[in-house]
C-alpha cells in the first residue's frame, strides 16, 4: 500500500511520512529513485538498535554491554513497555536494575541513559546526508526539502 501521493509508505515510517511524489519532485528525481534510496538507507533493524543502545549505555557507564543487554532484556516484556518504559513510562526499575548489576550510581546510571538517547535532530540530519550522498545531490538541498515536505506534528522531545 502507498503512502501519502500515491508513494510507498517507507517516507518517513508509514505514519503520516513525506508525500513521495512532492518530495521527488523537489529533488528533482523519479519517485522510483527516491524508494530505491530510501530502501538503501534504511536504519537498521530494531534487534541492531537495540544493541547499539545498549553499547552506548555500557560506553557511558564505563562497563560491559553483556551487562547492560541482560538487563535490558529482562526490561522487555509483557506489560513493560519496552527498555526504561515501565507500565507508565517509569524508568525507575531500569535504572535501579542497571546500576544494581553493573555497580554504578543511580545519578550515573540516568546520566548513561540520557547520553546514550539519539537527538531527533541528528538523526534528521543523518538520514538527510544519507539520502543526499544515495542520490547524488547537495545534503543542503536535501534537508531542505525534507524539512518542507515533513509532516506537521508535535515537536520531537529529546
Amino acid at each position: 500500500p502507498g503512502g501519502p501521493g500515491g508513494g510507498p509508505r517507507g517516507f518517513g515510517g508509514g505514519r503520516g511520512g513525506v508525500d513521495g511524489a512532492a518530495l521527488a519532485k523537489a529533488l528533482g528525481v523519479t519517485e522510483a529513485k527516491l524508494q530505491a534510496a530510501f530502501e538503501k538507507i534504511r536504519p537498521a533493524k530494531p534487534a541492531d538498535r537495540k544493541d547499539e543502545r545498549a553499547a552506548a549505555i555500557a560506553t557511558a557507564l564505563g562497563v560491559d554491554a553483556a551487562d547492560v543487554e541482560a538487563v535490558l532484556k529482562d526490561a522487555v516484556g509483557p506489560g513493560k513497555g519496552g527498555p526504561g518504559r515501565g507500565p507508565r513510562g517509569d524508568v525507575s526499575a531500569l535504572v535501579t536494575a542497571l546500576a544494581k548489576k553493573t555497580g554504578k550510581s543511580e545519578d550515573d546510571v540516568r546520566a548513561a541513559l540520557k547520553a546514550a538517547r539519539p537527538d531527533p535532530a541528528d538523526r534528521f540530519k543523518e538520514l538527510a546526508a544519507a539520502l543526499a550522498k544515495e542520490l547524488g545531490l547537495d545534503a543542503a538541498k536535501v534537508q531542505s526539502a525534507l524539512e518542507a515536505q515533513r509532516p506537521a506534528g508535535p515537536p520531537a522531545t529529546p
